[in-house]
């Protein structure tokens, strides 16, 4: 056989395996336990079909603007059976979280040593990360969405960037 022929079927070979690996491939939720300001570890997303976490940090401008999408979106999502919320706060001192968690109020997670937000493979803040019951990400923004009233946005959200939809 001709060692061109040989390469270009070899290259060809492994440009096809790794498409077909990242193909595949999923990413599953860190196995971390996150402890609320007060020290709870109840978990909104046990047992149910869908979990979202939205991942904050205190100096974070846009976190603080999103807020509003995140209430509306808790506030949606709380008698639900399907859909768990998680509202993590990081990237900070442990003061400044448990600060920035007492003013989001409500049952609010914190990672106070970034183990949540490496394991997730966070890139930006505000993150938000949509996962089954087998652990599995589903879908991912990074950042706030912009325009538009808060119902607009969070329906935006909810229905296009989160696929939570269905589960209202």
């Amino acid at each position: 056989m001709d060692s061109l022929f040989i390469k270009s079927f070899v290259a060809a070979f492994v440009v096809f395996a790794l498409v077909a690996f990242f193909s595949f491939y999923q990413k599953t939720m860190p196995e971390v336990t996150l402890l609320s300001s007060s020290g709870s570890n109840y978990d909104d997303c046990e047992g149910k079909k869908r979990c979202l976490a939205v991942y904050l940090a205190p100096w974070c401008g846009h976190c603080r603007a999103a807020m509003p999408l995140v209430k509306e979106i808790q506030r949606k999502f709380k008698y639900n059976k399907s859909v768990g919320i998680k509202v993590v706060v990081g990237q900070d001192s442990i003061q400044n979280l448990n600060r920035y968690a007492n003013e989001i109020g409500g049952m609010v997670l914190v990672d106070k040593d970034g183990k949540f937000y490496r394991g997730l493979g966070v890139s930006g803040v505000p993150y938000w990360a949509v996962w089954d019951q087998e652990r599995l990400i589903l879908e991912t923004f990074s950042g706030r969405p912009s325009g538009g009233n808060t119902e607009k946005l969070v329906d935006y959200m909810i229905n296009d960037q989160l696929s939570l939809g269905e589960y209202l």
